[in-house]
């Protein structure tokens, strides 16, 4: 009697294991056709705009513009980018593994991004990031399947700008196709970039010596409800497969007023143009 009824025990958790093994299974191929529908949204909605010449730009920008070689990828509109790394999922937790793809377009603020967070060697956070010019959202789920929290509206849009905004350095040709963006000379090495649209929001990108970005700050992006500034750090420039001067490594800190808070550190893995 004893040894059926653990044989039962044993053969129930074995079917509910396998039945919720398929579940995961199913959401994860969900999860990713969700990702791939978004991007083809994204290219689908494009469209041919002017563009402002180069030599608009403050003379800092046409420096770093010359220096990483963009010149042979700028009738490309979109890229695609991969990278691991660490990040903070929540404000006062540790840095996590983190893999990430993201699509942009160049000549608009517009991106899809997914990203698969490692909490431990059980629980995994997998999140959808969506920005358009007047449209922003982003959703978490555990395992792909259980929402976690859903956040979309102006404010949401404002602080995927600013992302987008640190990521252009991936993109270089953004800083001549994006017209959404105004540039203006603010220092002997730095230059103001601002943006217009659904909410004003500005950022200011610091040059090293060699007439490459090192940082970019912006001074009013939302954490947890407060506005704090916040630094990225660009580092380990390399060329890609297309010869395009790009930073291997991003650094991004919350400036607060008890010091600054690492919240991510990133490795690219590849970019690609189209």
């Amino acid at each position: 009697m004893l040894e059926q009824i653990l044989s039962d025990i044993v053969v129930s958790f074995i079917v509910v294991a396998v039945l919720f093994l398929g579940v995961l299974l199913i959401s994860n191929w969900v999860f990713l056709n969700r990702f791939r529908e978004d991007v083809l949204y994204l290219k689908k909605g494009q469209d041919e705009e002017g563009e402002k010449k180069a030599e608009e730009l403050p003379k800092a920008l046409v420096t770093y513009l010359s220096k990483v070689n963009i010149a042979s990828q700028m009738d490309l509109k979109q890229a695609f980018i991969t990278y691991e790394g660490f990040h903070r999922v929540k404000q006062k937790g540790p840095l996590v593994p983190v893999k990430g793809e993201q699509f942009f377009l160049t000549d608009r603020p517009a991106y899809m991004w997914m990203g698969f967070s490692k909490l431990n060697p059980v629980i995994r956070m997998s999140s959808l990031e969506k920005l358009k010019p007047e449209e922003g959202s982003s959703f978490t789920r555990l395992w792909s399947v259980f929402p976690v929290n859903k956040a979309s509206g102006p404010q949401v849009i404002k602080n995927h700008r600013f992302r987008y905004a640190a990521e252009m350095a991936w993109f270089p040709q953004s800083f001549v196709h994006n017209n959404s963006l105004i540039w203006t000379e603010s220092g002997e090495r730095e230059v103001k970039g601002e943006f217009h649209g659904v909410e004003p929001l500005s950022y200011t990108l610091t040059f090293n010596e060699e007439g490459l970005i090192e940082q970019v700050q912006a001074e009013e992006r939302v954490r947890d409800g407060q506005k704090e500034r916040w630094t990225v750090h660009y580092s380990n420039y390399k060329a890609n497969q297309d010869n395009v001067l790009v930073p291997y490594r991003v650094d991004t800190f919350w400036n607060t007023a008890n010091g600054d808070v690492h919240d991510s550190r990133i490795f690219l893995k590849t970019v690609h143009y189209e």
